[in-house]
């Protein structure tokens, strides 16, 4: 038995050296067909930098104000099951309807028509 594996190979085995051997191909093959855009990419930052320098340089001129700090307070989660959807809505200061109600039947009235 001369040049044979000394060592039998399992199912699973051969499958993972199947597979590894795949992806090598795989990998050989993006090279081929997709490396030159490693090379396109390359270009394009390198003709994007004077914009970008120039973009940063105006950037740095100009203080963009930061947002205003929240000084909301938030309380621990209910215990309850129940609670954990939306508990925080109920809250005041949390309220989603800043103006009034957003519902499309706010202005009728909720009877069955005649």
């Amino acid at each position: 038995m001369k040049g044979s594996d000394p060592t039998p190979q399992t199912h699973k085995e051969v499958q993972w050296k199947e597979l590894v051997a795949k992806e090598e191909r795989a990998a050989e093959d993006w090279c081929r067909l997709y490396g030159w855009r490693l090379q396109e990419n390359s270009n394009m930052r390198e003709a994007e930098r004077p914009v970008l320098e120039q973009l940063s340089a105006l950037l740095a001129d100009e203080a963009i104000p930061l947002p205003p700090k929240d000084d909301r307070k938030v309380p621990p989660v209910p215990a309850t099951t129940a609670g954990d959807i939306g508990w925080l809505s109920t809250l005041e200061e949390f309220k989603l309807e800043l103006y009034g109600s957003t519902s499309a039947n706010a202005h009728y009235p909720l009877e069955p028509p005649e």
